[in-house]
C-alpha cells in the first residue's frame, strides 16, 4: 500500500519507475533534525533491481541534495570519501510496488541548514553502480530528477 503523503511522483524517462521525496513535516525548529523521504515505484510487473532511495547516503548528502536555504545554497561540507557500493546498497523491487527511506540531513556536513527560514529541498535519484559483476538481468540504472519540497524552520513552534 503506497502512504497518501506520496503523491506526487516523477517518472522516469524510460517508464519503468517512478519516484516521489516528501516530507513527514513541514515546520521544524532549529534545534530539530531535519529528515526526508524518497519512495521509488516499480511501474512494471516484472521484479527490477534498484538502488534503494538513499542506498548511498554519501551521494545523497555530498550530490543529490540540492538544497536552499534563507541565506542561500547549501553546499556539503563533510568529508569526502573513495568507496564502492556494497550490494546491500541495491534491493529487489517486486513489480507494481513501493520502497520508501527516510534520510536526516545532517548539520554538521550541511552548514546553514537549521537557520530560520525556508528552505527549497530537492533530490536527484540515480541508480547505478552495481558492485559485482555479471550485473543482475534486471538491474535499472537511471536517473530522476525530482520536484522540490518546502520546510519552514522557525525560532519557536507555533502555538495549535
Amino acid at each position: 500500500m503506497t502512504p497518501r503523503i506520496l503523491s506526487d511522483w516523477i517518472e522516469s524517462g524510460d517508464g519503468k519507475v517512478s519516484v516521489c521525496l516528501v516530507v513527514d513535516k513541514t515546520t521544524f525548529t532549529p534545534s530539530e533534525t531535519i529528515t526526508v523521504r524518497c519512495a521509488i515505484r516499480n511501474n512494471t510487473d516484472n521484479s527490477l533491481t534498484i538502488l534503494r532511495p538513499f542506498g548511498d547516503p554519501f551521494y545523497a548528502h555530498s550530490s543529490g541534495l540540492k538544497i536552499l536555504g534563507p541565506e542561500g545554497a547549501i553546499a556539503y561540507a563533510g568529508p569526502m570519501k573513495e568507496y564502492v557500493l556494497g550490494t546491500g546498497a541495491f534491493h529487489e523491487l517486486r513489480g507494481q510496488t513501493v520502497i520508501d527511506e527516510r534520510l536526516e540531513l545532517p548539520r554538521n556536513h550541511l552548514p546553514g541548514l537549521g537557520v530560520p527560514g525556508l528552505y527549497r529541498i530537492q533530490y536527484t535519484y540515480q541508480s547505478a553502480g552495481y558492485p559485482k559483476k555479471p550485473k543482475p538481468r534486471n538491474l535499472w540504472e537511471g536517473t530522476v530528477a525530482m520536484g522540490a519540497v518546502h520546510i519552514l524552520v522557525m525560532d519557536k513552534t507555533p502555538n495549535n
